[in-house]
């Protein structure tokens, strides 16, 4: 790639660019001018400004590399960009991506992201890993970093922002300044409990941390300054928990303990040494019990993770003042990591994550790779929440959400008729690929009529919903999910309207679009048949009456004759 200026005299000046590192002698597909920036096209995707000052590496953010095989680029809108690539039509979005995924493979991470427990972001865009097989960085998404190359790592949890609490199976270390300890070599006070498996860690105050235990031992209250460390347990007193099981803990705003286990939650006073255990069973409807897994604090509400139950919003008075289900939208009812970022409550769960507005409760859910996310298996404790961003690991991998870069996607799709696919007795199919056709003819020896429709969503093709509705058949919309056809079956013959639309991701609609449907009747279900058939069974009762008529005659000529003899 070269840039060359022709003078006043037609002479071509060569400029090489400022960087060597932007394409040089390197093979070059297309080159696009769109608005300010030159789009370059070659084994990776470059956007230049115009003028030379700065140049980007645009990348995909899923598997496939469409990007190294673009033939030409146009502009859809500001941020949106069709290329015309080797395997297809690809729309890339160059707007600044609120979700971001890290997907595990062989060619970067060797297949060491398999399986993530823990995940905490630090410095310089590395994020610290905790897997099955090692403890792991995973720096700038495409080098990782060994750490502890074996054991199984369960949690990772911060205590500030250059210590780092790890755990696996042989107990509790420090991860500090790149390297990690044990934590009782740093810390003294942690010699009894160093064997010790940790799930949660969170603040109680600047030198008092409230640390969960994994192994079935209630909770440590680590006073840091005074190398101080106690135990509350189910034995311990004054504070004697319900179960030394524990999922999680939290520090509400009124510095209130929250220890969540499997089937209960206790509330801790620490100054007043008392305890609240919670029976969140006996005011719900359903009267199985869930295992809550965490717990945020959102306007004076909490909302809690369980898995079972989905979300458990509770008043003030820890009373429950609402559930929120896979009915009510929620994507699932296992419900394992939740944090709150303004008006909004992100949860992870067993299948995908869901962004809820605290005030409305209008979800918003995100499944799959389509959505950006590595995959929609997540952890019930690998979560981290760090400068206004949102970290959820899980099964191959985890993925990062900016929440201040959200945006609601208020493009309707545009919406088609696709195909339309005629059986008939006959087995001869009738096939249409009209995308204009607004009326069709279904002949009258029809088995099975399929019409398909497409709606078009640059954005997120994958997450739009469609309804339909036959005017003749009832005035209520039927929702098809993601299902993109319908099959009409046993229709009767006549004329019929069939309306359709769609949304997209974020629930914008698109006008319906319409087409007229006309069953053709089958020779005996013919109007001339009928008239026919009409005037043959009219003239069917002529003749029975006719006959009826003259048989009442001469019986009535029978009865004169004989009234005549008798006189």
């Amino acid at each position: 790639l070269f840039s060359y200026t022709i003078n006043r005299a037609g002479k071509l000046t060569e400029f090489h660019f400022p960087s060597q590192n932007i394409y040089y002698q390197k093979p070059v597909q297309n080159i696009s001018v769109v608005g300010d920036n030159i789009y370059i096209a070659s084994n990776t995707f470059i956007s230049l400004k115009k003028d030379f000052s700065s140049y980007k590496v645009l990348s995909e953010n899923i598997n496939d590399n469409w990007l190294s095989e673009i033939n030409t680029v146009c502009a859809l809108d500001n941020n949106l960009l069709a290329l015309g690539c080797n395997s297809g039509l690809a729309v890339f979005d160059k707007s600044e991506r609120a979700i971001i995924s890290t997907i595990n493979d062989e060619k970067h991470y060797d297949n060491k992201l398999k399986h993530l427990f823990g995940i905490y972001p630090i410095e310089n865009g590395r994020t610290l890993v905790a897997t099955q097989s090692g403890l792991y960085e995973v720096e700038n998404k495409n080098h990782l970093k060994t750490i502890v190359p074996s054991g199984s790592f369960q949690s990772i949890n911060a205590i500030s922002k250059n210590e780092i609490l790890v755990s696996d199976d042989a107990g509790i270390k420090l991860y500090k300044n790149d390297k990690i300890f044990e934590m009782d070599k740093l810390y003294p006070e942690f010699k009894k409990f160093k064997n010790w498996r940790v799930n949660s860690c969170f603040k109680y105050n600047d030198s008092t941390y409230i640390i969960g235990t994994e192994n079935n031992k209630g909770i440590l209250v680590w006073k840091k300054s005074e190398k101080l460390i106690f135990n509350i347990n189910t034995t311990s007193k004054p504070i004697t928990l319900k179960s030394d099981n524990v999922n999680t803990v939290y520090v509400d705003s009124k510095h209130k303990i929250w220890v969540l286990s499997d089937f209960s939650i206790a509330v801790i006073d620490l100054q007043q040494k008392q305890v609240t255990n919670l029976n969140i069973n006996q005011f719900l409807d359903d009267q199985s019990s869930g295992l809550f897994f965490d717990v945020v604090e959102v306007g004076g509400n909490y909302w809690i993770a369980s898995y079972g139950l989905g979300l458990v919003i509770l008043d003030s008075n820890y009373k429950v003042k609402n559930t929120i289900t896979q009915s009510e939208g929620l994507c699932n009812n296992g419900v394992y990591k939740i944090f709150k970022t303004g008006n909004s409550v992100f949860v992870s769960s067993n299948n995908g994550i869901s962004k809820i507005d605290a005030s409305t409760l209008k979800i918003k859910n995100l499944f799959y790779p389509n959505d950006g996310l590595h995959g929609n298996s997540f952890e019930e404790a690998c979560g981290a929440q760090v400068d206004g961003k949102i970290y959820f690991g899980g099964l191959d991998g985890f993925t990062m959400i900016d929440p201040a870069k959200l945006r609601s996607n208020m493009v309707p799709p545009q919406l088609f008729f696709e195909e339309i696919n005629i059986e008939t007795v006959s087995k001869k199919r009738i096939d249409s690929i009209n995308l204009s056709l607004q009326n069709l003819q279904i002949p009258n020896d029809v088995t099975q009529t399929k019409i398909a429709f497409i709606g078009l969503n640059y954005r997120n093709p994958n997450r739009i919903n469609y309804w339909y509705k036959i005017d003749e058949l009832g005035n209520n919309w039927i929702d098809l999910k993601t299902q993109n056809f319908i099959t009409l079956i046993g229709i009767s013959p006549g004329k019929y309207h069939l309306q359709v639309k769609a949304a997209n991701e974020d629930g914008v609609e698109c006008a319906p679009i319409s087409m007229t449907l006309n069953f053709l009747p089958k020779w005996y279900q013919t109007l001339l048949f009928k008239i026919l058939l009409g005037i043959l069974i009219a003239a069917g009762l002529y003749i029975l009456y006719s006959f009826r008529i003259r048989q009442l005659k001469k019986v009535l000529t029978v009865r004169q004759k004989i009234s005549q003899n008798l006189h």
